[in-house]
């Protein structure tokens, strides 16, 4: 008996999500961060919108790389699944993707926590894709 033929595979699940990350007053200390996320299962074909607030003092690039490393979070109540991920910062996408260097400690502080969330999302056969689309596209799907 062949046991590649009676194994059962697990189903893969897809999604896209589209996120994004901002600062109100950025540059101050009193600069108030954010993020948001549209979530869809394109199997299911269910969506959903999630806003977060992270605090003062915060500039947009961290606010972009802490929604990143939220949606990473959250992708691990999950296995088996192909995840499509759009941003338009290319600043934090090339850095994840380590096209660019993270000159700033911080950045670099936040590629890192994003690194280890993407090896447990690896060995959870999750794969993740993170693309770069112009902001007026993230736009019409997150309404800002």
């Amino acid at each position: 008996m062949n046991p590649l033929k009676t194994r059962t595979e697990k189903k893969m699940n897809h999604y896209k999500i589209w996120l994004d990350g901002g600062s109100k007053g950025n540059g101050s200390d009193e600069a108030i961060g954010y993020g948001s996320y549209y979530f869809h299962n394109v199997d299911k074909n269910e969506s959903a919108v999630r806003r977060l607030k992270f605090g003062k003092g915060m500039t947009n690039n961290e606010a972009e790389w802490n929604i990143l490393i939220s949606v990473l979070e959250m992708l691990l109540n999950t296995s088996n699944a192909d995840v499509k991920l759009f941003m338009d910062s290319k600043l934090i996408i090339n850095q994840f993707n380590k096209t660019w260097k993270c000159k700033d400690p911080r950045m670099f502080t936040f590629r890192e926590k994003a690194h280890e969330l993407l090896s447990e999302l690896e060995s959870k056969n999750i794969s993740i894709n993170l693309s770069w689309l112009p902001r007026e596209n993230i736009e019409l799907v997150l309404g800002h």
